[in-house]
């Protein structure tokens, strides 16, 4: 039986996390009056809640009723995904991953493969863009995505370290 690498899951789930857990500090950082950086720090928390909500609902439609037919559970993350990989087929996670890419807005994908990598290990980098990102993408993520991504989130997470200057 070929098992399922679903090592890709975890990046994506560390994105969640760390951007869940920065949001309100990045709401905190907004200056008052500062239209821009509120405006902002919307559209990212509107992308980061658009995007879990795509997340949740591909697993709830394409993972969890095969796994449940398959091996019925009720654990967590860290004892669900080994049972991912020995019971669901490569092909049907990767219909899960192509919908959650498909359910991304193209203008945004380079921006939030830059999200996906920063949590990544060099080794986990190098082996997610090899596994799911088309070389031309990859082309276009060093040309230009990195850069963006880089840009937008020093903007989103600049207020984070200076103390709150909301009354």
């Amino acid at each position: 039986m070929t098992i399922t690498d679903t090592r890709d899951m975890v990046l994506v789930h560390r994105v969640f996390r760390r951007e869940f857990r920065l949001l309100p500090l990045m709401v905190r950082g907004v200056v008052d009056g500062d239209t821009t950086s509120a405006s902002r720090v919307f559209r990212h928390a509107t992308e980061m809640i658009d995007a879990l909500h795509h997340h949740h609902q591909n697993e709830d439609e394409l993972l969890w009723p095969r796994l449940e037919q398959r091996a019925p559970l009720d654990e967590e993350e860290q004892h669900v995904l080994p049972v991912v990989g020995q019971t669901i087929t490569p092909t049907e996670w990767d219909e899960l991953a192509e919908r959650g890419f498909a359910a991304m807005p193209k203008r945004r994908a380079l921006v939030f493969l830059g999200h996906i990598l920063e949590s990544a290990s060099p080794g986990e980098q190098s082996q997610f863009l090899r596994r799911r990102v088309p070389p031309p993408v990859r082309l276009l993520y060093r040309l230009i995505g990195r850069r963006a991504f880089t840009r937008e989130t020093a903007a989103l997470r600049a207020a984070l370290a200076a103390p709150s200057r909301t009354a």
